[in-house]
């Protein structure tokens, strides 16, 4: 069962799209849903070919047990996020530069994929040391497979998010229409002109306002 690599949360699984190995044929436009996020997964093209070329690798005399821990330890690290592609390439270049060139595909294809042929290479490395019947391409093939059905693999969108910006871009909170706006009325002795109230006036004392006024008003005027 050919893969398939899903470019937003970088999950490896079995496309549904079979091929034998050892065919030769192109995979143009053909796509799967991640079973993750439900995006647009691309079927891995060139599939036979790249498990081709990690089993001739491996049958290099000085590919050894090292170098498998080395491909595994940086494709972990990029799974991560704590490494960068081409430094990790080159930190493997370092003992084995045919690796480091493999392990550049691999993580061009992303960070699980290469973590899954990381996977791989370890188990055709054990597959050569007890000799076992079953030819290479088979056995990576198995390896692959198991890989994408059975193996956690993290979601890459969480490295993404977290490099997002901390500060909120929604705007801010209106206060709830229930709750009254306090507001802080300015002192008297901050005023710079201001009013003197009235004095208040008792009953009593308005009733003779009213009286001497009446009286005023009824006295005669007197003629010369």
């Amino acid at each position: 069962m050919i893969p398939a690599i899903c470019s937003k949360c970088g999950l490896v699984f079995p496309s549904g799209v079979g091929g034998a190995p050892g065919a030769r044929f192109r995979i143009e436009s053909v796509s799967a849903s991640c079973p993750r996020c439900w995006s647009s997964a691309p079927v891995l093209d060139g599939y036979y070919e790249i498990l081709e070329d990690a089993v001739r690798l491996v049958q290099q005399p000085d590919f050894t047990r090292e170098t498998a821990k080395a491909l595994a330890l940086e494709a972990q690290k990029l799974q991560r996020n704590t490494a960068e592609a081409q430094a990790a390439s080159g930190r493997i270049r370092k003992t084995h530069p045919a690796a480091a060139d493999r392990f550049a595909l691999w993580s061009s294809i992303g960070a699980n994929f290469a973590v899954a042929m990381a996977t791989v290479v370890s188990a055709l490395l054990v597959h050569m040391e007890n000799r076992a019947n079953a030819p290479l391409m088979e056995r990576a093939v198995e390896a692959l497979e198991d890989f994408s059905r059975h193996q956690p693999q993290p979601d890459l969108r969480a490295h993404r998010l977290s490099v997002a910006p901390t500060t909120s871009i929604r705007p801010t909170a209106r206060p709830h229409s229930k709750e009254k706006l306090r507001v802080d009325h300015p002192k008297q002795s901050d005023c710079q002109a201001a009013t003197p109230e009235p004095k208040l006036e008792n009953r009593r004392i308005r009733r003779a306002k009213r009286a001497t006024s009446s009286r005023k008003s009824r006295k005669p005027v007197r003629r010369p």
